[in-house]
């Protein structure tokens, strides 16, 4: 057989990446086929023809075989055509034992393009007539050529009993990624011939059936940009791994109200003198009794962060009374929990916070401990208070918070050591760091950027972005990310609530200073917290704190995210953790958090709207929504059906005194009715435009067929 010389090539640039794809029809005696490739060609270089190829099609190398009867059938190109945009179709037809039966397949691609890398989404037809007596399997081969490239795979996706594949040229620096489709039978690393190989089963005999298969071809100088690469497709392409969706039995405002009971019964706190009270930690002792003895400021309880939350509950609620306890327990932490008080601690102490003390009488004449009764600062506990006091005091405007908050975010930074990061999550009275927790120090970043909001004293902001550099550089490389719990044994997958740790600090940073490098940070961690296998909540981190933390604090990162990317599998995770925390928890001072900041996601749903969680207000167009203690009084939310848990936000702007209500169900429901002022305004529904008056439709959201919302303005 002569091979003749083939046609002039047909060349299209992908986009603006510097990715060509490639067509070249070649004569093989009688038969005609296409060729197809593709190749990086340097946004410098002069001459487009030249570049190094990342994939190559041809008769010998075909990207599609049958197999049959234990024969293989290579199906060759034998048409092709350009769609709209970045897609293209590929197929072809070929008879098998004869010209009895027909093989007709078609793959169309669409590519997804990015600055240096383009992800082709591949959907195959194929279609065997008639239907033979034997069972038929489809190889689909990605010839790469390349030379003793470095093959690698994602630890997430096996731990998720998946597989993804990346291999990397060192000559060319070029790399492909492949994620194996849920139906292959087979999945090869890497083979002979160098490709990668997936088999799938026999459920097309007969029949038109369709084969999603995703790849990736990209340039990357280094190891970690080829991780990254893969871990981007990879998170692009699969669903993330949720506990099974169970009904909800109170809507989110039904369990913030459970935590806003619980944290004011007079059960829960002990007021010293006229000016402090402290929380009791939720734990009792021998007899049924609460452990009255003991007081916290910070890790396990954080009941600074419950204080700070009772004040942004009495933002919508307009309860004095819940703002009058959350303004006597951060007095008890700001007066009596800094080091200066202990006799036990140096002057180079001053302004750190004592986890825990354990007294008789009056506490300040107790012994102060760390969490485990160690005489010791922790890190994790410094950085959030610090951080709540901050935001108690533009809620009070006390001065008492404030010149604690700075004192704390000035120990905070002199613990800082010469690679701006710190040596461990506890500091001695003595000035030894211990402990092996070293993501607690990305918990300083939103400290140091209160303070500079505060004082803009640009050492607080400097502080802050040594420590993003540190975790850029030193941390988020490594695969997995630390535990967060420094006794627990590591596990082969990162630390999904270390994870979230550090994309809550670097959006609270990003929103300050905001810079490539940074956002480039974000979506590293956002794409290995979202491949996160979070069937696994039984994990003992997402339970640090006695009160599934770090289950929510995922949640928060990724409705932080989805307010940020706008990617809808962020959104489902969000709320599918949410869907998942224990009954055990939703007494917790996390269920206020978790109530507002969901609903205020729900309000940037509407096109062009900005949402700001630190000050809880929406901007759309030219109104800025923010809350109104009365709104909660004149503005109702009812399921048509009335059977249905109906959750909803109002915001109220100051400009026209318009409502911005946002609604949540765990149920399907059509159709809502909103009540202001006792009658039922017409509203204009901001998801679809229309004005409506009576009952008004919801909306399904794009990733679940149970969830509804809507988003309303109400003018008059």
């Amino acid at each position: 057989m002569t091979i003749e010389s083939p046609v002039q090539p047909t060349r299209f640039k992908l986009g603006a990446s510097p990715f060509w794809l490639d067509f070249d029809q070649e004569e093989m005696g009688s038969v005609s086929s296409w060729n197809m490739s593709i190749r990086y060609v340097p946004r410098r270089t002069k001459m487009k023809q030249t570049g190094p190829m990342l994939l190559e099609v041809t008769p010998r190398k075909p990207i599609l075989s049958i197999i049959l009867s234990g024969e293989t059938y290579p199906l060759f190109i034998t048409h092709w055509s350009k769609g709209r945009g970045q897609r293209f179709t590929i197929g072809g037809v070929r008879a098998l034992h004869g010209p009895e039966r027909i093989v007709r397949w078609s793959a169309e691609m669409a590519a997804v393009v990015h600055a240096d890398r383009v992800q082709f989404g591949v959907t195959l037809e194929i279609r065997v007539t008639p239907k033979p007596c034997s069972p038929i399997r489809v190889l689909f081969d990605l010839s790469l050529p390349f030379v003793d490239p470095l093959v690698a795979s994602s630890e997430l996706a096996e731990v998720r009993e998946e597989r993804a594949l990346v291999a990397w040229d060192l000559d060319s620096r070029n790399a492909v990624s492949y994620v194996v489709p849920s139906r292959a039978l087979h999945g090869e690393t890497w083979n002979d011939e160098g490709s990668f190989r997936s088999t799938f089963t026999d459920s097309i005999i007969g029949a038109r059936k369709k084969l999603d298969l995703t790849f990736c071809v990209a340039h990357a100088e280094t190891g970690p940009a080829v991780k990254e690469i893969l871990l981007a497709h990879y998170a692009s392409v699969q669903s993330a791994k949720l506990p099974p969706e169970a009904p909800w039995i109170a809507t989110l405002a039904q369990t913030a109200g459970q935590a806003v009971v619980s944290h004011t019964d007079k059960g829960a706190f002990e007021v010293r003198g006229m000016e402090r009270a402290y929380f009791l930690p939720p734990g009792v002792g021998d007899e049924g009794r609460p452990l009255v003895s003991e007081y916290y400021s910070g890790y396990p309880y954080f009941h600074a962060d419950a204080s700070l939350s009772l004040l942004e509950w009495n933002r919508f609620a307009g309860d004095e009374a819940v703002a009058r306890i959350a303004k006597l327990t951060a007095r008890g932490i700001a007066a009596d929990f800094p080091a200066a008080m202990s006799s036990a601690s140096g002057d180079t102490n001053k302004g750190a916070i004592w986890d825990k003390y354990a007294c008789a009488g009056d506490p300040r004449n107790g012994m102060f401990r760390g969490f485990d009764d160690h005489p010791a600062f922790t890190l994790l506990t410094n950085a959030r208070v610090a951080r709540s006091l901050f935001e108690i005091h533009r809620h009070t405007g006390e001065d008492l918070f404030m010149s604690m908050a700075l004192n704390t975010a000035r120990w905070l930074l002199l613990r800082q050591n010469g690679s701006g990061y710190y040596g461990g999550d506890r500091y001695s009275v003595s000035g030894q760091w211990t402990g092996g927790n070293v993501l607690a120090g990305v918990e300083t970043i939103p400290a140091f950027v209160d303070a500079f909001r505060a004082t803009r004293n640009e050492v607080f902001i400097r502080a802050a972005w040594r420590v993003a550099n540190f975790v850029i550089e030193e941390i988020l490389p490594h695969h997995p990310a630390p535990p967060v719990l420094p006794m627990e044994r590591g596990a082969p997958i990162d630390s999904a609530v270390a994870l979230a740790a550090i994309i809550r600090a670097f959006v609270t940073l990003d929103a300050e200073a905001a810079n490539k490098k940074l956002r480039a940070a974000i979506h590293l961690a956002g794409n290995r917290l979202i491949c996160y296998p979070f069937e696994r909540t039984r994990d003992p981190e997402f339970d640090y704190d006695e009160a599934w933390g770090g289950l929510a604090e995922c949640a928060q990162a990724m409705f932080w995210l989805y307010n940020l990317e706008k990617r809808p599998e962020q959104l489902r995770v969000a709320l599918g953790l949410l869907r998942a925390m224990p009954e055990s928890s939703r007494a917790g001072w996390r269920s206020i958090t978790n109530y507002l900041t969901a609903m205020l996601t729900v309000s940037g749903l509407v096109k062009g709207s900005k949402v700001n969680f630190n000050d809880t207000t929406v901007k759309i167009g030219w109104r800025e929504f923010k809350p109104d203690s009365a709104a909660r009084q004149y503005v109702s939310v009812e399921a048509a059906d009335g059977d249905a848990l109906i959750d909803h936000l109002a915001l109220v702007c100051g400009g026209d005194n318009s409502s911005l209500v946002s609604v949540l169900s765990d149920r399907p429901v059509s159709s809502v009715t909103i009540i202001k002022n006792n009658r039922r305004p017409v509203v204009r529904d901001l998801v679809s435009g229309q004005l409506v008056a009576g009952d008004i439709p919801m909306h399904t959201l794009p990733f679940t067929s149970t969830l509804r919302f809507g988003v309303y303005l109400i003018t008059v």
